[in-house]
Order: C-alpha cells, then structure tokens, then sequence
C-alpha cells in the first residue's frame, strides 16, 4: 500500500523513548524508496536518539545518500531538525539533493551549525533543477 503513497509529511516530536540514530537513516533509506513520492517533509524536534552520531553506519549513510540522488520523483523535500545533532545525515542528505535533478523545491532547518556555506554553494551550483532553497 506505500508503494503508491505521493505525500508524506512526519513531525517526529520530544518522545518518551529512546530513537538509534540509525534509525533514522533506515526511515529516510525507505522513503526514497517509495516510487511514487513527490512530497517529504520530515520534521524532528528533540527527539532523544540513543548512542553517538558518529557511530552512524557509513553504508547506511551511503546508501541513502545513493537513493536520494537517483530518485526521479522527489519534487519537493523539506526537513528540519532542532534539539539534536544529525551532522552526519544533513551532510549525506545536502550530497544527495546536490547529485539529484528533479528536486525543485529543497527546504533545510536546523540547529546543525557545522554546515559549511561552501557546501550550500556546490548544492546551488550543481543541481540546475532547484528552483528555490530555503
């Protein structure tokens, strides 16, 4: 029934339990996945993920980073995160968005403060499709 799904908004707020950091990863892996999704807008607000961000599983990292950058169906992808490190996943997120050429629409807010301006610059400079970033 997923597989048809074109919309997806998820606000993932303060929870009561833990969240591994992966498994975020995995939940963005899944999405990308989806052949028919137009519309994300992930929304994460202090959340509590267990363990470190650097112990993020690279080819997780990879594959969804792979999966963003081919998918031809993501018009427009928004997502903010406040109250929680995700340096590693907006890094592999920002290289997905810049490899991929039907994104029109590419919306990031975070509280991340190492996102270099430069990276920003390549994203703008390389994926000719974006017709706004914010």
């Amino acid at each position: 029934l997923c597989q048809y799904l074109q919309e997806c908004y998820i606000n993932v707020a303060r929870t009561s339990s833990t969240i591994h950091y992966d498994s975020f990863v995995i939940m963005f892996t899944q999405l990308f996945k989806l052949p028919h999704l137009t519309i994300l807008h992930v929304l994460i607000y202090k959340s509590l993920p267990t363990g470190s961000e650097n112990h993020i599983d690279n080819e997780l990292l990879l594959e969804m980073e792979k999966l963003l950058s081919t998918n031809h169906t993501i018009k427009e992808f928004l997502f903010e995160s406040f109250g929680l490190s995700f340096n590693s996943l907006i890094n592999s997120l920002l290289t997905g968005v810049e490899r991929n050429d039907t994104i029109e629409l590419f919306s990031l807010s975070s509280d991340y403060t190492h996102t270099k301006s430069l990276q920003i610059e390549e994203l703008l400079k390389n994926n000719q499709t974006l017709q706004a970033v914010k």
